[in-house]
């Protein structure tokens, strides 16, 4: 203790020295280390409050040598790869991974060890031991060089991001669905607007026709059969839109085996009112044969070349849609007696 009571820490050295081999007398030396001592204790019980840190988190914390041999590993080791600290240290990680994964998870560690940088993110593959299921770990580590920059070792924590990959993937399903689910509406919303254009225009039509079957008709009467037109041409006008956006976003489908000849019939359901009004004659030449197509677009073609053949036509209308086979391809045509282009 010092004067004034406060503890010290010393080493004590002495020298005894002696006369005609009797004791004379020894010479004592006292060093105050009691900095130095303090510093120590406060370095172990960083060093032991580090090590708590690192065996309690679920994190794998690990150190290589040189050679990629683990000289370290903390116990978060044992949730990821199934096994004990003291097991793999000693082995390399490549021993835990497929060959693939392997050479890539080498070459990132190398490449990070020539750059003299920090590596993250680094994404691989294992199979736990015990469990024998698929891991994937995340890994971030720097590379560790001595006083004269040759390299020691690397310095790392790997993290399971299983639970993330799993999330990742079934995202990544729904997604698929929902852009199949928005590619069908697209296209319902263009079979359905192509549908509806032709019982639209017979309403058109039977409403002005009983217009002029009426005759004088009041001024009720004239304003009711005016909102009947007018909502009818507002409807069309819709209809026109929506067919329009449907035109620009559609796109094909996976190709299906798709029956031609019920192809054309629906398309000739569909024009049946507009065929009839224009007096046209429609015939169906050849065989029909079942092809591999997008079964709503194939519909789509027809009804467009249908439909501008009556548009584009004689008085009466004389069209005809055949089929022939040859060894290489189905050719289907549709020709029709109008002006041409």
């Amino acid at each position: 203790r010092t004067i004034n009571g406060e503890k010290r820490i010393v080493i004590l050295s002495s020298y005894i020295f002696s006369e005609k081999g009797k004791a004379g007398g020894s010479v004592c030396f006292f060093k105050d280390i009691t900095g130095e001592r303090e510093k120590e204790i406060i370095y172990l019980k960083t060093e032991e409050r580090l090590k708590d840190i690192l065996e309690s988190t679920r994190e794998w914390i690990w150190e290589t040598d040189a050679c990629f041999k683990f000289i370290y590993s903390s116990k978060g080791v044992m949730d990821i790869t199934g096994m004990l600290p003291e097991d793999i240290e000693g082995n390399t990680p490549f021993g835990i991974m497929d060959k693939q994964t392997a050479e890539a998870f080498e070459e990132a560690l190398r490449e990070s060890a020539h750059m003299k940088m920090l590596l993250m993110g680094l994404t691989s593959r294992l199979i736990n031991r015990v469990y024998k299921n698929e891991v994937f770990i995340e890994t971030s580590c720097v590379p560790v060089f001595d006083e004269n920059e040759n390299l020691t070792g690397f310095r790392g924590v790997s993290r399971d991001i299983t639970e993330r990959k799993i999330t990742e993937k079934k995202l990544e399903l729904l997604v698929a669905e929902l852009k199949r689910s928005n590619q069908e509406l697209e296209q319902f919303a263009y079979v359905v607007t192509h549908d509806l254009k032709e019982p639209l225009r017979m309403i058109t039509n039977f409403v002005q026709l009983l217009e002029k079957k009426c005759g004088t008709l009041d001024s009720s009467s004239k304003e009711y059969i005016g909102f009947a037109s007018d909502g009818a041409k507002r409807m069309a006008q819709l209809i026109d839109d929506i067919l329009l956006y449907s035109r620009v976003s559609t796109k094909g489908r996976k190709f299906e085996e798709v029956d031609s000849k019920e192809a054309i019939e629906h398309v000739l359901n569909v024009l049946k009112f507009k065929i009839e009004d224009k007096k046209a004659k429609v015939e169906i030449k050849g065989e029909f044969p079942a092809v591999r197509a997008d079964e709503i677009q194939l519909k789509q073609v027809f009804q467009n070349l249908m439909e501008n053949a009556l548009k584009f036509s004689a008085k009466e209308p004389h069209i005809v849609v055949s089929a022939e086979t040859n060894t290489v391809e189905h050719v289907f045509r549709v020709a029709d007696n109008g002006i041409g282009i």
